[in-house]
Formats: C-alpha cells, sequence, structure tokens
C-alpha cells in the first residue's frame, strides 16, 4: 500500500490550525436574523396561555413564533423518526414546538426572532406562559408502577416498548449450576457534551424555491428528508449542509425542533435566520442516554464456565422517541458478546419519563452491556476465589471458532455473526504491556505503606459499519484534481483525510489532489451519514470500489491514447505513465478525452465521464473487539480515584491510518473515564435538572487522564473490500468496567462492591465507612 496504513498529514489540519475552518456560527449571510427559544421551566405541565405582546414591543424584535403560527405553514408537526420495532406500545414523537403540554424541562415553547441573539434573548424573557403544573414521572422504574404519574396527559401508561432478548434453555442452564450469582446495577444518565453546541442557519432563496439549512448535524440526508417530510417541499427544493463540527458523539445524529422550525422562520420572514444552542440549552434541551437499572443472575459450573444468564433491563426513555429503542436494544444485544454463553434471556422496558428525550452517546448502549458482563465475571471470579483474567480466558471465544455464528438476532433481524479476531490474544498481550503478573507484589507493597492499589481489566466486542450502504462519488476533472463527494458526515473523526486515502491509494498515490466534499446533500442524492462508528466501513468500502472503477478506466483512456497494453501503465500523482519511462498521459486529458466534444464519437466506443457512484450495500457488521487493563490508586479518606496507568489493545481490522486511531482510541478512552468517574446527569425527584452547568457536571480533563498505552492487533474483516472494522466509538465501551473492577480491587480489604456508574468519591467514602465498620 501506498497510502493507506500510514500517518499521512491530514486534510483536515491546516485549515483548522490556521482559524480558517467554518463551524456553523462562523456562517455569516447577509440580512441575517437570530433565534432565541422560550423553554419550558416545568419537567411537566399544562399550556394554558401565552402572551406575546410584550416580546413584540421590543424594538429590534421581528417575530415571535408559537405553535398556533406554525401549524398552517407545516405538513405535520411531528418528528417521526422511531427505528422500526414491534415492541412499541405507544407512538410519542416530537413537536415542532410544544402545544397544550410541555413534558420535560427545556422543551421549546415559542421562538423569538430578533435582530441580534441578545434582542432575541431578552424578548424571549418577556414571552409571559401561564402554565398549568402536574405531576411528573422521574425515576424510570417509578414510572412503571400502575399508580405513577403519567409522563403525558393521554398516555395510557409509561411503558413505552418492551420486548425479550433470549436463546437456549434459560431455565435448565440455571437448574445445573454449581453455582449462581445475582447482581443489581445502575449506569447513570449522562450527555455528549461535544465543544461545539448544536446550531442551524436557514436560508430560503425565493428565486430558486430552495431552503437551505447549514446544520452542525451528523447525517444530514436524514434532515433533508424530515425537512420535506415536515414542510410538505420536494427533494430538489431543500438542501441540508454539514459544515465544520465541533464533535457530535451521538445526539448530534438527530434531528431537532430547532432544526426545523429555524428553517420556517427564514422562510416566512425572507430571511436568513441563525440560532446558536448555548451550553445551558445543551444541557435541557439536546438528547442525552441512559439511566439504566439491571437486575441480573449469572450461572457458572465447578470450573467458573458459563451456563447462563437471566435478568431484567428497566431503561429510562425520556418524555418522547427521538430515535427508538436501538438503545436498550444494543445494551442488551451486547452482554453475552465475546463469550461463549450457552443461554440467555433478558426481559427489556423501556420507561417514559419526564425528562430530555434519550438517544445515542458515543457507544450507543454498549458499555452498559459490557458493564454488566464484566461486572457478572469479576463477581464469579471473587466467589469462586479465581483470578478474574483467568475466569475470562475459559470463557472467552477461542480464535479458531471464528467467524462464530451467536444465537442473537440484530435489530435488523440478521443472526449476529462475529466476523474475525483472537479474543484470547487480545487479552494476553493487554495483561502483558499491564504487567499483570507483577501487580500483587506492587499492590502489597502500596498496602504496607498505607495506600491502595487496584488493577482492574474488562473485554468489549462491538458492532461497527452498520449498513446498508454509503454513498460516494469519485470523479477526475478535466484540471485533473479528483473529486470525491459522499453522504458520511465529517465530525472531527478525519472522514476527509480517511477518504482521501481511499482513493488515492487508486489514483496516483497523492491524498493532495484528492478534494473531500461530505455532508451535503446538493452534491449527492443518498446518504446515511455519521453514526455506530460506519465512516470507514461504509463509505471508505464504496470509495475504494468507486476509486477502482474509475483507475480502470483512466488506464483503458490511457492505454487507448499511448497505444500501450493497460498492464503497462501506472498512475504516479496527477499523471498516467507507461512504466519505466517518461511517456505519461495527465489525469486531466485523460478526463478530458472522455467529457465528449460535439458532433465527435468517444475514443474507443467508451461510456462519458471519467468518474463512478458506489453504494456498497453491507448488511452485516464487522465487530471490533479489545481489552482495557486499568491500574489506579483510591485515597479511602477522600474517595479520590487516581489513574496511574491504562493499557488498551484493540482489533479494529485493517488500520487505514495509525495515528487518526489512535487519536479516536484515546479519544473514546476519555469519554469512558468521564463515565466512569464524572459524569452524571442529575434530577430530583421532580424532573427537575439539577445539573445545568461545567461546574456540577464533570468532565474529564488533562489533569486526570492516565499515560495511555495502546495494542493494535489486526484481523481483517471478510465483510467489506478493504478488511476495515470502525473505531471511532470503541475507546470508550469497556472503561467504566475495567475501572469499576480495579476500585473494587483496591478496596478489597474493605470489601467494597461496586455496582453502579459513576464512582463517586462520596460513594467511596461511604463504602469504606461501612466496610470498616
Amino acid at each position: 500500500m501506498k497510502v493507506i496504513g500510514r500517518a499521512v498529514p491530514r486534510l483536515e489540519d491546516e485549515p483548522l490550525l490556521k482559524g480558517e475552518g467554518r463551524f456553523i456560527d462562523d456562517i455569516r449571510l447577509p440580512g441575517m436574523l437570530h433565534a432565541a427559544f422560550v423553554r419550558s421551566p416545568h419537567a411537566h405541565a399544562g399550556v394554558r396561555r401565552i402572551d406575546k405582546a410584550a416580546a413584540l414591543a421590543l424594538p429590534g424584535v421581528h417575530a415571535v413564533f408559537t405553535r398556533a403560527d406554525l401549524l398552517p405553514h407545516l405538513a405535520t408537526e411531528f418528528m417521526v423518526v422511531g427505528l422500526p420495532s414491534a415492541s412499541y406500545k405507544q407512538d410519542l414523537n416530537r413537536p415542532a414546538l410544544a402545544g397544550d403540554e410541555v413534558v420535560h424541562v427545556g422543551q421549546a415553547v415559542a421562538m423569538v426572532v430578533a435582530d441580534d441573539r441578545y434582542i432575541a434573548e431578552d424578548a424571549a424573557a418577556l414571552v409571559d406562559i401561564d402554565y398549568a403544573p402536574l405531576q411528573a414521572a422521574s425515576d424510570c422504574r417509578a414510572a412503571l408502577a400502575g399508580d405513577a404519574p403519567k409522563a403525558h396527559r393521554k398516555s395510557p401508561h409509561n411503558l413505552l416498548a418492551e420486548f425479550d432478548m433470549a436463546y437456549g434453555d434459560v431455565d435448565a442452564a440455571f437448574k445445573k449450576a454449581a453455582h449462581v450469582f445475582r447482581e443489581s446495577l445502575w449506569q447513570h444518565r449522562g450527555g455528549g457534551h461535544s465543544i461545539e453546541c448544536r446550531g442551524a442557519v436557514a436560508v430560503h432563496d425565493a428565486l430558486e424555491d430552495r431552503l437551505t439549512l447549514w446544520s452542525s448535524t451528523q447525517m444530514p440526508h436524514a434532515a433533508m428528508r424530515l425537512l420535506c417530510d415536515m414542510l410538505g417541499r420536494d427533494e430538489n427544493q431543500v438542501r441540508v449542509i454539514t459544515p465544520d463540527v465541533g464533535g457530535g458523539f451521538g445526539p448530534k445524529l438527530v434531528f431537532y425542533p430547532e432544526d426545523v422550525v429555524t428553517a420556517l422562520a427564514a422562510i416566512l420572514l425572507k430571511r436568513p435566520v441563525k440560532w446558536i444552542e448555548d451550553r445551558l440549552e445543551h444541557f435541557v434541551a439536546t438528547t442525552q442516554e441512559r439511566d439504566q437499572y439491571w437486575e441480573v443472575e449469572v450461572a457458572v459450573d465447578r470450573d467458573a464456565r458459563l451456563l447462563g444468564i437471566r435478568g431484567g433491563l428497566i431503561h429510562d426513555h425520556g418524555a418522547y422517541t427521538a430515535r427508538g429503542v436501538n438503545l436498550p436494544y444494543n445494551s442488551a444485544e451486547n452482554v453475552p458478546l465475546g463469550y461463549e454463553l450457552p443461554a440467555y434471556r433478558m426481559n427489556v422496558k423501556v420507561a417514559l419519563t419526564n425528562k430530555v428525550p434519550v438517544t445515542p452517546v458515543r457507544g450507543a448502549g454498549h458499555p452498559q452491556g459490557v458493564f454488566v458482563m464484566e461486572r457478572l465475571l469479576d463477581r464469579v471470579a471473587r466467589e469462586l476465589k479465581l483470578d478474574r483474567a483467568e475466569v475470562r480466558r475459559r470463557n472467552l471465544i477461542p480464535a479458531e471458532k471464528m467467524p462464530y455464528a451467536t444465537r442473537l438476532k440484530a435489530r435488523g433481524g440478521l443472526t449476529i455473526v462475529l466476523d474475525s479476531g483472537d479474543y484470547p490474544k487480545c487479552q494476553r498481550e493487554a495483561l502483558r504491556l499491564a504487567g499483570w503478573e507483577d501487580f500483587p507484589s506492587r499492590q502489597a507493597a502500596a498496602r504496607r505503606a498505607g495506600r491502595h492499589l487496584g488493577i482492574g481489566l474488562a473485554n468489549f466486542v462491538k458492532g461497527t459499519g452498520r449498513g446498508p450502504f454509503e454513498s460516494v462519488t469519485v470523479r477526475v476533472g478535466p484540471s485533473g484534481k479528483v473529486h470525491v463527494y459522499s453522504g458520511a458526515a465529517a465530525m472531527g473523526q478525519s472522514t476527509k483525510t480517511m477518504l482521501a486515502q481511499v482513493v488515492a491509494e487508486q489514483l496516483g498515490a497523492d491524498i493532495h489532489n484528492v478534494s473531500v466534499t461530505t455532508g451535503d446533500t446538493g452534491t449527492i442524492s443518498m446518504g446515511l451519514g455519521g453514526s455506530n462508528s460506519r465512516q470507514a466501513v461504509m463509505a471508505g468500502s464504496s470509495a475504494h470500489v468507486a476509486a477502482s472503477k474509475v483507475r480502470e478506466k483512466a488506464l483503458q483512456v490511457a492505454s487507448h491514447a499511448l497505444e500501450v497494453a493497460q498492464a503497462d501503465l501506472e498512475i504516479d500523482g496527477r499523471a498516467i505513465r507507461v512504466k519505466g519511462s517518461d511517456v505519461a498521459l495527465d489525469l486531466g486529458r485523460a478526463a478530458r478525452s472522455v467529457a465528449g466534444t460535439a458532433g465527435y464519437t468517444l475514443p474507443g466506443g467508451m461510456t462519458p465521464g471519467l468518474e463512478a457512484t458506489e453504494h456498497v450495500v453491507i448488511d452485516a457488521l464487522a465487530y471490533t473487539n479489545g481489552t482495557a487493563v486499568v491500574e489506579l490508586e483510591v485515597d479511602v479518606e477522600t474517595g479520590r480515584v487516581q489513574l496511574a496507568k491504562l493499557v488498551f489493545v484493540h482489533d479494529c481490522g485493517r488500520i487505514l491510518h495509525p495515528v487518526i486511531v489512535e487519536g479516536q482510541l484515546i479519544g473514546g478512552v476519555a469519554h469512558g473515564i468521564g463515565n466512569a468517574l464524572f459524569e452524571w446527569m442529575r434530577y430530583d425527584e421532580n424532573a427537575q435538572p439539577i445539573t445545568s452547568t461545567l461546574a456540577d457536571y464533570l468532565l474529564v480533563t488533562a489533569i486526570e487522564m492516565p499515560p495511555v498505552e495502546l495494542g493494535h492487533l489486526e484481523s481483517p474483516s471478510p465483510l467489506n473490500p478493504l478488511g476495515v472494522k470502525g473505531v471511532g466509538e470503541c475507546g470508550v465501551v469497556p472503561i467504566a468496567a475495567a475501572v469499576a473492577s480495579a476500585v473494587e480491587d483496591a478496596l478489597s480489604p474493605y470489601g467494597v462492591r461496586i455496582t453502579r456508574a459513576p464512582i463517586t468519591p462520596a460513594d467511596i467514602v461511604a463504602l469504606v465507612a461501612q466496610g470498616r465498620r
């Protein structure tokens, strides 16, 4: 490989380092107005009256829009976005603006448009809304009780969906088990908190009757389709563009009320309109992920080999369906992945609450499933007095069984097949790098000095590259420049560099001769965007196939023009050369020769153009795996946890760009440390948020980051032509489980058991005090 597998300079770096990036708030249009939203201060209330008079009287205010103002201009007021599932008990889609009921703090009730954001904010404070407070559903477990307050007045109950995930004879497995252990586990609600919040800029071209929306989104084509649906417009009348995005992490894959209302305001006011989310809004209006409460049991034989797992999961869905039941499905599905488990049954209940709707955050439910399995395995090891790594070794799927067909079904109905990997080798390498065998002596020495060191591990397997396709067009222009257009959406994960590498590998190996455009519905008609660590697998595969076809045609053109055999030609930079000579044809000349001239035939009877569009269809997921080992110290007096070292060994198939892969992994690790020790979106018993600033909601910083040692294995996936697997989310997946294992190990003299995340200093102090008694 000339380009693939090498740490070539990123295409994204130069403009960003020079301050030339264009993020959503950098977009400024002539005559642009600015919007602010009036949001509910109540978790649940009726809306009796909205008085706009004082706001409209403020100089500089152009409009105040409520639901009543928008309805005549909407084909539908609801965002119908729920992924298909037979498990739904009720349909609860988000409205563009609230009507006679608000169901979570932060729900948008009205929009103010003014000359600038300052005036818009002042006017928003003058909108007088008469609310009738109602009882709120806050705890998702209590919400399922028959007498619980309803999250929506018209709902019959708070059960949004229920399903079972099961295979094998679970009852027989538990009946014959030598040991059965039970755990009650809880995992926090948290957010994505990208450095850039959401935003939208909309302009309507009356001459062409075309609406353009710039949105900080991971899924521009989905946004375009929803705008068409809600505004009653066709695809040629709506264009969505994703500018530079300062982090996505899942919440930005969602289409939001602010997107459609900003777009409609631009049409009605005949002026460009901008809305930029502030951090407080991000806490109460951008989707979050989790809570999850698990009651689970594990059955093992006398040798600690798994026989079965059963239990139940209650998942907090929030107030509306903004994505579907994919999060709890992913969590339940992920529990047994990576291990040989003969029988499994998990009942999943999805509960409505009066909180911000729940959608994926980096990892999308998989870290929760890993947390459950790894906590159970630690329990088995402790009860049977075995090394934690040994218990895992006995149960990991061996390499010789790959590809391994599980008995689980993906949400699309396909059997889950683990495509490649050597899971035991991955664990062995992580243990070696972490000094696992030597740790007991280090721990003993520290305890003699009054210090509490701990070490923990966790394995993970995660499906990546969710299909069915991603669109890519590769075109060589008359200038000789290679242009790539894709429905993939860049959000900081180096998508443009990745696509340029894949295409340049076939077309001259010069990535600087490749121009990449992503996230623009005006340049390519279909696309699914960014989620599930899918871009390299799906867009990369389409780019590879399209570039290979363009290469083949370029060689045909040069063969005809230079009168040499195709086998004697190579593409080097912008030239198609005869190998070992100076005879060459410029790529631009090749493109011109098949661009066509009126009245003249194309050379050699070839088809017009030097381009190809591909939508490579891959339904099965490519499964990345890895092992994390964490060494840390706990201060038993203050509850402070200091991470000393973190080892992360993984297998993401063929590595396209080692530096990008390492950056994605370490970013994911940081996110995982936040989930394990810091991040917690708290609500009180009335569903009022009590962490609504970054002073209360703690994010990991450089100070908390330990040295991270990475190890890479490569088992190319047989599912795609590049052999790649996804990596963007993988760093986060095992970290909370590994940290919990290490904290529990450090505090083993006190009999401490970790059953929740995040693990706070207050929790640790209380658990140690309990152990001392």
